[in-house]
């Protein structure tokens, strides 16, 4: 079920209409039923995957609290996490072991094979997994109670909203707002359209029209010169952004319609001077995650310089793998963790620059980031590096069809509304024009996504991690 699909259309509108009638605890089992719904729709025998997962998560929790000894929290705690990595391992990473696997003995001379694996991956299944996680180990860490409502967490670990591609919450600010009473006000009424429609623009608009080209030429790649490709990637750059991050604009958009608020999980990235701070503004959710639970533990930036190099490259790694299961996401992985090693080493764009070096900065952020993406959108890792090779090396024909004549219209008029509202958001920079203004802008985003947008409904991306 897609956001821009008639299904979750009434379904939404089911919820609103419903929603402003019920206490707190029927307003959560509304939702809570809603967001079973929503899922369902995906593949409806994965709503035992979800409903358990949440209820030993939620067990496990409990445990920890009751533990009246530190051997005992961190038996539960174990018990958490080796659950949900052994979800994730096997619904999403077993073929990629094994066949890794076979691959190593093959090239050692041992003959081996790997059986036949249909394994259907779960929509959304590393994001409730994580977000789940986080929240086991605050409460070991005794930064959040234990939670005493099994609805309110089944809730928390299946919102629709942000369920199959985050943001990916905190307890402390998601799951406290499940258990308080909230208001729907008009403000938040209108701000939560705001973004409805900016993340709509940014899907339909863009991504799915730039879509179109990347497609045609990475799907052909053997077909075209280097100069289409590079146009591809360049535009596979904004396609990921604008998919992305349109989903979680219209995410954090419908929390606001209920009264909800939930984290921005993108800051404008491609404004970004350095790599570093690019991952401080792209997916934000995730990198903090993996900052919080995962970097820190392992020394942070405390210790030699080796060390935090150490770090830093395992932590990106595992990043790539996150996202998907094989060798060109671990690629794409460990060049953003060089990246950030290089920039740490050489002591480069430490302070904000201004005028010419603020935007040289930006540029070469941004053909980084872009080099890196072809690791990511290629089918694997030897098609990428066959891209590379094309495009350093044989120009060839430059292919511009009609179709993308719509997202290159659209592009500049994100990257005008992007330059003008920084540091803010789309919905609170807005909201701060005068009235004439506010139609304006509203009317051209509407514009185009009713004009020049793509209506034939397609799956977001990161539906696929």
């Amino acid at each position: 079920m897609l956001f821009n699909s008639l299904d979750f259309v009434l379904l939404l509108g089911a919820v609103l209409a419903l929603y402003g009638f019920l206490d707190r605890q029927r307003q959560n089992y509304l939702l809570l039923g809603a967001s079973y719904v929503f899922y369902g729709f995906w593949n409806w025998r994965f709503l035992a995957l979800v409903f358990v997962a949440a209820v030993v998560d939620y067990t496990a929790g409990r445990g920890i609290a009751a533990a009246a000894s530190a051997r005992g929290r961190r038996g539960w705690l174990i018990c958490s996490v080796a659950f949900n990595l052994g979800i994730l391992a096997y619904f999403k990473y077993l073929g990629f072991f094994l066949g890794s696997a076979v691959a190593l003995l093959q090239s050692l001379g041992v003959s081996a094979s790997v059986p036949m694996l249909e394994i259907v991956l779960p929509v959304g299944i590393s994001f409730f997994t994580f977000q789940s996680m986080s929240y086991i180990f605050d409460v070991y860490r005794r930064r959040f109670p234990a939670i005493e409502s099994l609805p309110d967490y089944l809730l928390y670990v299946s919102f629709f909203p942000q369920l199959a591609a985050g943001p990916i919450e905190r307890a402390e600010h998601l799951l406290v707002q499940f258990q308080n009473d909230r208001t729907v006000t008009p403000d938040g009424v209108y701000r939560g359209l705001l973004l409805l429609l900016f993340g709509l623009f940014k899907k339909v608009a863009i991504a799915d029209n730039l879509g179109l080209y990347v497609d045609a030429v990475y799907d052909n790649h053997t077909e075209h010169g280097g100069l289409s490709l590079l146009f591809a990637t360049y535009l596979f750059s904004f396609q990921i952004y604008c998919d992305f991050s349109g989903y979680c604009d219209m995410a954090v958009g419908m929390a606001r319609l209920l009264g909800l608020d939930m984290m921005m999980n993108f800051k404008m990235p491609y404004f970004s001077e350095s790599p570093q701070e690019f991952w401080r503004r792209w997916h934000i959710s995730l990198s903090t995650w993996f900052r919080d639970y995962v970097y820190i533990p392992l020394g942070g930036s405390r210790g030699s310089t080796l060390h935090v190099c150490a770090a830093t490259m395992v932590v990106f790694r595992v990043s790539g793998l996150w996202h998907g299961a094989a060798w060109r996401f671990v690629i794409w992985g460990g060049l953003h963790g060089l990246y950030l090693i290089a920039q740490r080493m050489l002591g480069v764009a430490g302070s904000p620059a201004t005028g010419v070096r603020h935007w040289l900065r930006i540029f070469v952020t941004f053909q980084l980031v872009s080099l890196a993406w072809i690791f990511f959108r290629a089918a694997t890792a030897s098609e990428a590096l066959s891209v590379l090779t094309t495009i350093a090396t044989t120009p060839g024909e430059f292919f511009f069809p009609r179709e993308i004549v719509n997202g290159l219209v659209c592009l500049p008029i994100l990257l005008v509304i992007e330059a003008a509202l920084q540091p803010q958001y789309f919905d609170e920079w807005l909201s701060e024009r005068k009235p004439v203004a506010q139609l304006v802008v509203a009317a051209v985003v509407l514009f185009a996504v009713v004009l020049l947008g793509q209506q034939r409904g397609t799956q977001f991306i990161y539906f696929q991690f």
